[in-house]
């Protein structure tokens, strides 16, 4: 007879996970998130501008890398979570996932942003495409095991709200900080040899380590902190195939749905930060607009996070309240397709964008614990961190789609670095920072108001896990 694995005795937290949350533990947790976009803002915003601009990337190569390194995704961020959720230490199923994350990743964006312009151009891609993985991959082992906590921290669905909205209060604050300082920073670290791109290579090197420092403290300080409140139903693991897994996205509509709002807000929000990073350069002429933007885009960021729970309230149905304020924000992008980047009305619908963009992101994050309940109802398995490595891979397409559809675009149009742009190509520019990721942003909105999980469905889902939950324990004694 085979003998039977000891699970390790998980350090529980000492507070009930159907109650309410003290302030300072959805702090010590919500703060994390703040870490992870110190670091994985410069990924998400300034990769691109960086590799064509400064370490002299092809265009039209950096368009295709962002494509394929997001097609090897696609397999990893699955896998990874599914074997998250087998994971059994005495530390819980995630902190180690977070921790392990938070190091490597800091170490690969700092290196990535220390490359060096004189290098060949092939060993450049190589260079970019090596780290660019390694990226990918040690982000998808912190932010999946980072969501999944979540949904392990409390059972309570409105706390699982208020935790989505204040770590979105870290996330805008700190990329809001990120987006600020990067070029006053960029320029006061770079050297002045007479060699632009060098010079802008130190400057860039410096500012993003000293960063990646930031985020791996908090990060850090949050996999030390947090514990693990809710038990899964089911306390045996099981291993899953990699058919298995999709077999359990095909049977989660939620998962789905939320999946694909995270595609379409990635396009948008992220797609449209890397695209603004050449959008005030070339077609507004003033790059330092750039900042403005960015510190806009982080207050009213943070207004959105902070009023997601109120407007859940008045809009019971998540569902419903996601799928408005994605519409809202692709409505409010879309206009500035006709006004000037320069005009101060640009930047109040920009500014109402991030907005309604916070809004949704806040509620996304509040009911992905949710989805992963209904998977583990339907599957008899802990599946948070599946489910949130999976719609962190829906976040991640959406975020390298957007840029590398604009580049592409770019590249088409016979854009070349720091010279001035012909008016076909700032048109294209202006289209693919506006009108382009606006359109996606509102189909994603509508599908998003067939969400099928209401709170009364959330409320039986709570009511059959914990009763499974205490049939299981019953039989382990």
């Amino acid at each position: 007879m085979e003998k039977q694995k000891k699970i390790p005795e998980v350090q529980m937290a000492a507070y009930d996970p159907n109650g309410p949350m003290s302030f300072w533990k959805k702090l010590e947790y919500s703060s994390g998130d703040g870490g992870y976009h110190f670091i994985y803002n410069w990924i998400n915003v300034f990769l691109t501008v960086f590799c064509t601009d400064t370490l002299g990337v092809p265009a039209g190569v950096m368009s295709a890398l962002l494509l394929y390194v997001r097609f090897f995704d696609a397999v990893n961020d699955p896998i990874i979570g599914n074997m998250a959720d087998r994971t059994r230490t005495r530390w819980g199923r995630y902190r180690p996932w977070i921790l392990f994350g938070a190091l490597s990743m800091g170490f690969f964006v700092a290196a990535l942003f220390n490359g060096n312009p004189n290098w060949s151009t092939n060993f450049k891609i190589v260079y970019v495409c090596v780290l660019y993985v390694l990226i990918t991959i040690s982000s998808t082992c912190e932010n999946m095991a980072y969501g999944a906590m979540n949904g392990v921290l409390t059972a309570n669905s409105t706390e699982r709200l208020k935790l989505g909205s204040q770590r979105m209060v870290f996330m805008y604050g700190c990329a809001a900080i990120v987006g600020f300082v990067q070029a006053p920073l960029v320029k006061f670290f770079s050297g002045n040899t007479g060699d632009v791109r060098m010079d802008a290579s130190r400057g860039w090197g410096i500012t993003v380590a000293i960063f990646c420092i930031l985020g791996m403290a908090l990060l850090t300080h949050t996999s030390i902190k947090i514990r693990e409140a809710v038990p899964p139903a089911n306390v045996e693991r099981k291993k899953m195939t990699l058919l298995d897994i999709w077999k359990a996205v095909i049977k989660n509509p939620p998962l789905m749905i939320l999946t694909l709002g995270m595609i379409v807000y990635g396009m948008m929000a992220y797609g449209r930060m890397a695209m603004f990073s050449y959008y005030y350069k070339y077609y507004c002429g003033n790059a330092g607009l750039m900042s403005t933007y960015s510190l806009l885009n982080g207050i009213f960021g943070v207004l959105g996070a902070f009023s997601a729970s109120t407007i859940n309230k008045w809009i019971p149905s998540k569902g419903k309240a996601a799928g408005y304020s994605l519409i809202l924000m692709g409505l409010t992008n879309c206009v500035c397709y006709w006004i000037p980047g320069t005009n101060p009305v640009f930047f109040v619908f920009m500014a109402a964008s991030s907005y309604f963009g916070a809004v949704y992101i806040s509620t996304q994050y509040g009911i992905i614990p949710d989805a992963a309940d209904y998977g583990e109802l339907v599957s008899n398995q802990s599946l948070h961190g599946f489910t949130n490595a999976f719609t962190s891979l829906g976040l991640k397409i959406g975020g390298a789609v957007g840029p590398a559809i604009g580049v592409a675009v770019l590249a088409a149009y016979n854009y070349v670095p720091n010279v001035e742009q012909s008016a076909e190509t700032l048109t294209a520019l202006n289209a693919v920072s506006t009108i382009g990721p606006g359109l996606f942003c509102i189909l994603g909105g509508i599908i998003f108001l067939f969400y099928p999980l209401n709170p009364a469905r959330v409320a039986e889902m709570r009511k059959t896990l914990d009763e499974r939950r205490a049939a299981a324990i019953a039989r382990q004694k």
